[in-house]
């Protein structure tokens, strides 16, 4: 179904109010997210994928965080492919 903009558990938690897919723009910036606040969101064993999004940059926006982009559209599933790394 590809990715579809949603209010999460997570979002919740945060206080976002509008229906949202949230990337970040690199591995540096995912790296950082994981070793901070973002860690606090999953269990130890929880496993988790990183995918690489194709998308037109026209449809992102900067969050108000600044290190996170937002999209507020579905993401067709063709866009998608999934990132294997060493370190998730």
């Amino acid at each position: 179904n590809g990715l579809i903009p949603q209010i999460g558990k997570n979002s919740k938690k945060f206080g976002e109010n509008k229906a949202a897919i949230y990337f970040f723009e690199n591995i540096i910036d995912v790296q950082d997210a994981l070793s901070n606040w973002m860690c606090e969101c999953f269990l130890d064993d929880e496993k988790l994928v990183l995918f690489e999004v194709e998308i037109d940059d026209k449809i992102v926006h900067k969050s108000d965080a600044n290190y996170e982009l937002v999209v507020y559209e579905k993401i067709n599933k063709n866009a998608i492919k999934i990132k294997k790394t060493n370190w998730l």
